[in-house]
């Protein structure tokens, strides 16, 4: 992951937004895309958690337009179910997460785009627009039921 130039963010400080920011508005400058996935957590998968609006703040003092997806993932029905074996979240060290996702026989992920971009001069309501449209296309990796 590091070696995608993955940009960590410390969420015990609040200001190392600052710096990410630094960091992201570099990475444009040098004509690279960049991948937010601004819930800034990972999660089980059965709903898309709010959006930290801070992460979107580059985006509109750039008037970028903003491309969005949703990502799921299944199992086969022998297999340990998505949420358990390919989603991390909770308190999962990531050894042994990637010891049960390499366990599997299968899995498969799906990408799904977005149809526009996204441009809006505040960022929480950039956050609320991208929210609401990554909702509606999302498909639970796993049913609240089920938890």
């Amino acid at each position: 992951v590091t070696s995608m130039k993955t940009i960590y963010i410390d969420r015990t400080r609040r200001k190392d937004v600052v710096r990410v920011h630094r960091l992201l508005d570099e990475a444009l400058a040098d004509g690279e895309g960049i991948v937010v996935f601004p819930e800034g957590t990972s999660s089980v998968g059965a709903h898309v958690l709010p959006f930290k609006p801070s992460l979107l703040e580059l985006a509109v003092q750039r008037q970028q337009p903003v491309a969005y997806a949703s990502i799921g993932y299944r199992t086969p029905a022998a297999e340990v179910p998505a949420h358990l074996s390919v989603c991390w979240w909770a308190d999962m060290t990531f050894g042994a997460h990637l010891f049960n996702l390499l366990k599997l026989a299968s899995f498969q992920a799906s990408l799904v785009f977005g149809e526009t971009t996204v441009l809006e001069s505040d960022r929480k309501a950039l956050a609320d627009k991208l929210h609401a449209l990554i909702s509606k296309q999302f498909n639970p990796v796993v049913k609240m039921e089920e938890l």
